[in-house]
């Protein structure tokens, strides 16, 4: 009792217990019950105040002995009530070493399970953001005053601070697509940090984006001066939920990405510039998939991407990066209809101004200072499909098992970069490019290997352009390229290799049949200049080659024919008669240069071709097999001269041969060749000769041999035609052929031997529009038949050197029938004609001239009435006027007597006193006698029989003498009948020789 009144006295409330224990316990109520009051009444007000929005909070805690503050359960939500801040438990542990320290000190900081809420507008405006101006529209904050001095870092030392099972809730309007997503959970911890001194703080922060996306990150961390160094590890992150950034500014949609980051860092802003560097540094990127943004399949797909290690130094502004690998990368690249490609589709309406701005920024980055460099950079097992849908049948080509590899890239664009590139296309053999390039200038020096490249694959073009099936074909290449620009920016360089082009067929798809193959093609070794442009070949083998050419029922090519809708098409006028399979020479081009060639040989080996005329009834064919032989020497220049020696059979026996000397690829065209068929059976040209020669062919053999010389655009050639045991056969009705008597021309042609042996030279000038070769020699050819059966005799007589006027005829002296000694020359003549071609016939038509003939037969018959009567050399005048005046008056002719010898007698009684007389006289009588014998040659009878057999005769004569003395045979002569209507001229009456056929 005392002991309470003792306390509760005056002297005890003046005593320093009293005051003692009241300061204490002021203190202990104060800290314990009015500063946790104040502090959240503060909170919620400061969160009304600053951004409008309602704080509630479980609990506030201070204990004044051990400086410890915590508050739980503090829960910010807007004007909503949606929660936007919130945490279950915040700790600090102040430690009152801070005065030894000098500094404040805190043992513990820790949050633990933090939540934030964030929303972004379009503009990237935060929701807080968006509080903070609302409130401060209302109410407007007062100017703060300006600072004029310099503020100090307060001095802290925190021992520890922890951030536990931290929640960042993020939805981002700004994007084109809202992107929604959360950072759970976060820890951080941070130990030994100073804001003072060069002492450095560890600390170690992971953050979970969820789906095994993490982010860990450990290092030390100092503030004076600013320093840090430590490792960042991002693993899993999922690219694609952050692409809706770029998805306005990159045309392409990244459907899937994992990305993991790794790496060591050091910055410190301890020195001017500052420092930081990054070193064994790795990003891997996984399950890449980009698409274009209106497909939803992803055109590229990336298995690995791996760069690393990498090395940055801001200081030296330099990145060092050893490997940068992309494993199993798969694109897929298609064309439509239109041709639009679709890796290009973002690019269509592409402004050209963006190009512009994109090389500008290019070229500016070109200039920067900026090193970098990549030591390696490696493509692995890649594959690119791709599928082209604006054929009519989808082409596909698939390039895979791709490894591509490049070294020692950097900004450098001068260094020579060795690389190597290695695919395969279809599953086909290798291909494989290496050596080196530079970029500026550019600089390519590499060499090629491409092994058996199908050449099916482009089957679905030509399936639009030719009724042609590409069966198979490898293509190899293996050579050298280099590449390069001059100082005017012209590319130049050159290919230096060969070519093989193996196994390659085609087929006719409108019948099925073989068009053009060969077993293997070698180009071998080609070089190819650049700048300027030529080639050099040193040999092109062709083993096998093979080569289906017919003309159509229209009469085009079996080529024209393949092009799609060619079936159409009108078929081409016929001018000549004849189809010309002769290559159409065009107008020269002499004044442009040729693009500079040479092949120094082609060699071809065991070659087939076929040909078949479908236009003929019946229809024709042959083959032409073993084609062997070599050109030599083929150049653009007009002085080359190239030598050709091919041969080759037709059928089974005949036999071609092409020798001499071309220039086919120059300007100037020069040809000089000899072309020689031999022994071919003709038998199957039948359907040629009954189009245009109106007759089959029974039997033959022809050989032929040409000789085409071509200088100047001029042509002049020779055709030596050669025809073995040729017979015609049965007539064929035909509207295109010769109207000839072409039988009667082969006997003309056709020796002893039964051979036809014919040489048509031909000349024409190429630069004709209207020149072809063919038409021309078909053109020589009919001329020659036309002059030979319409003058035979003029063709004949070159044969045994006779005069053609003496070889039609031989002339009779009137009335007589036998051959004089120049009559027997012509015959003889004419004989070794006839012996010489014994499939002619000779016609024989003698011919009588009614008056003179008669007037002859006259004097004949008179002579051998005279002759009868006694009349000869032995008897006087007296006497042979007394008897042919006897024959007169027996032949009726009294008249015509009387009036002769009155004439006389008066011519008698005038000479009577002539000193003459005797010998006037004399005339007068002989006279007298020519008179008589003149009437009584008149009175002679002469019937048309007499003159008819006196044609005989001379017909008779003439074949006696072809016959029995010059051993015609008798086959060959034929005598026609007789005619009376000759006509004696000055050597006599002719009878007419006439050359026919057998």
């Amino acid at each position: 009792m005392k002991y309470l009144q003792k306390l509760f006295s005056r002297q005890f409330y003046r005593s320093t217990l009293f005051w003692s224990l009241l300061l204490v316990a002021i203190y202990t109520l104060g800290g314990f019950i009015a500063l946790p009051k104040y502090i959240h009444k503060t909170i919620v007000a400061q969160v009304e105040q600053q951004l409008g929005w309602q704080a509630t909070i479980d609990k506030v805690e201070f204990n004044p002995y051990n400086f410890t503050f915590s508050i739980d359960n503090l829960n910010i939500a807007d004007q909503e009530s949606v929660e936007q801040i919130a945490f279950k438990r915040f700790y600090i542990n102040f430690e009152v070493r801070s005065i030894v320290e000098g500094a404040f000190t805190f043992a513990d900081i820790e949050l633990v399970d933090p939540n934030i809420n964030v929303t972004l507008d379009k503009n990237g405006v935060s929701n807080f953001q968006h509080a903070i101006q609302a409130q401060q529209e209302k109410n407007p904050p007062e100017a703060a005053a300006e600072e004029t001095t310099e503020s100090e870092m307060v001095k802290l030392l925190f021992d520890n601070i922890n951030l536990v099972d931290g929640k960042i809730n993020i939805v981002d309007n700004s994007p084109a697509q809202p992107v929604t997503y959360q950072l759970h959970p976060i820890s951080f911890n941070l130990k030994n940090f100073f804001t003072f001194g060069e002492k450095e703080g560890t600390y170690h922060l992971d953050i979970s984006l969820g789906k095994a996306q993490n982010i860990t990150w450990d290092g030390t961390l100092g503030m004076t001066p600013v320093q840090s160094k430590g490792s960042l590890n991002i693993s899993g992150l999922r690219v694609q939920d952050f692409w809706e950034y770029l998805s306005e500014q990159v045309p392409y949609t990244l459907k899937q990405a994992i990305v993991g980051i790794s790496g060591d860092y050091e910055f410190s802003m301890a020195n001017d510039p500052m420092q930081l560097n990054i070193r064994n540094a790795n990003v891997q990127v996984s399950d890449i998939k980009v698409a274009n943004k209106a497909a939803p399949e992803s055109f590229a797909n990336i298995a690995k991407l791996n760069v690393g290690p990498i090395g940055f130094s801001l200081a030296n502004q330099q990145v060092q990066i050893d490997n940068v690998t992309i494993d199993s990368l798969d694109l897929n690249v298609n064309r439509d209809k239109q041709g639009n490609i679709n890796l290009l589709a973002p690019f269509a309406n592409q402004p050209e101004e963006s190009a512009t701005k994109e090389t500008a920024a290019a070229n500016t980055e070109s200039a920067s200072t900026f090193k970098w460099a990549i030591s390696d950079v490696a493509l692995n097992n890649s594959q690119v499909n791709y599928v082209d849908k604006q054929p009519s049948t989808d082409a596909t080509i698939s390039i895979n098992k791709i490894n591509f590899n490049v070294k020692d890239v950097s900004q450098d664009l001068s260094k020579s970069l060795p690389f190597n590139l290695a695919y395969s296309v279809d599953q086909a053999g290798d291909t494989n490019i290496s050596g080196n390039v530079t970029a500026t200038p550019l600089n390519l020096q590499a060499h090629l290997s491409l092994k058996d490249l199908s050449l099916t694959a482009i089957q679905p073009y030509l399936n639009d352009i030719a009724k042609v099936r590409l069966e198979q074909g490898k293509l190899s290449v293996e050579g050298d390229i280099n590449v390069s620009n001059d100082n005017t920016g012209q590319i130049a360089g050159d290919f230096q290799g060969g070519f093989n082009i193996n196994e390659f067929n085609t087929k006719d798809t409108r019948i099925n049949q073989r068009l053009i193959g060969w077993q293997s093609l070698a180009i071998d070794p080609i070089k190819v200049n650049l700048n300027p442009l030529s080639i050099a070949i040193n040999k092109i083998a062709i083993t096998q080659p093979y080569a289906r050419l017919v003309i159509t029922p229209n009469r085009s090519m079996n080529l024209a024919q393949l092009a799609i809708n060619s079936d159409d098409a009108p078929a081409p006028e016929d001018k000549t008669a004849t189809t010309d399979t002769s290559p159409a020479t065009t107008e020269s081009k002499t004044d442009s240069q040729p693009l500079p060639i040479t092949i120094d040989k082609i060699v071809i080996t065991d070659g087939d071709a076929y040909f078949a005329d479908l236009s003929l009834k019946p229809q024709f064919g042959t083959s032409i097999e073993h084609i062997n032989g070599e050109i030599t020497g083929l150049s653009s220049d007009n002085l080359a001269r190239a030598d050709v020696n091919i041969d080759g059979n037709i059928e089974e026996y005949g036999k071609m041969k092409v020798a001499g000397k071309i220039n086919p690829l120059s300007g100037d065209l020069y040809t000089d060749l000899n072309v020689i068929f031999d022994k071919i059976e003709l038998a199957p040209m039948t359907p040629y000769s009954g189009r245009y020669v109106g007759y089959s062919i029974d039997k033959g053999k022809l050989s032929l041999t040409l000789n085409y010389k071509i200088a100047k655009n001029a042509l002049d050639a020779k055709n030596h035609l050669v025809l073995d045991q040729f017979t015609l056969g049965k007539k064929i009705k035909s509207e295109e052929a010769i109207d000839l008597p072409l039988k009667l021309a082969l006997a003309l042609f056709t020796d002893k031997d039964g051979v036809i042996d014919i040489k048509l030279p031909i000349t024409g000038d190429m630069n004709s529009p209207d020149f072809a070769i063919g038409g021309i020699l078909m053109k020589t050819f009919v001329n020659l038949i036309t002059k030979a059966v319409t003058s035979p005799f003029s063709m004949v007589a070159n044969l045994v050197g006779g005069d053609p006027d003496k070889l039609k005829s031989l002339d009779f002296a009137a009335g007589k029938a036998t051959l004089s000694s120049e009559n027997n020359e012509q015959l003889a003549t004419l004989a070794d004609v006839l012996k010489s071609r014994p499939k002619l016939a000779l016609e024989i038509r003698p011919y009588v001239d009614k008056q003179q003939d008669t007037l002859a037969l006259q004097q004949v018959k008179m002579d051998r009435l005279l002759t009868q009567s006694g009349i000869n050399n032995n008897i006087d005048q007296q006497q042979r006027l007394n008897i042919i005046e006897e024959l007169l008056t027996k032949f009726n002719a009294n008249n015509e007597l009387n009036k002769i010898k009155s004439t006389v007698q008066n011519a008698l009684l005038l000479t009577e006193k002539d000193p003459d007389k005797d010998k006037k006289q004399q005339v007068i009588k002989e006279n007298y006698e020519q008179s008589l014998k003149n009437v009584l040659k008149e009175k002679q009878p002469i019937a048309e029989l007499e003159l008819t057999q006196l044609a005989q005769r001379r017909l008779n004569a003439i074949k006696i003498q072809l016959i029995q003395q010059e051993k015609v045979e008798d086959k060959q002569i034929f005598a026609l009948q007789p005619s009376l209507e000759g006509k004696a001229e000055e050597n006599g009456i002719a009878t007419l020789f006439t050359l026919t056929s057998k």
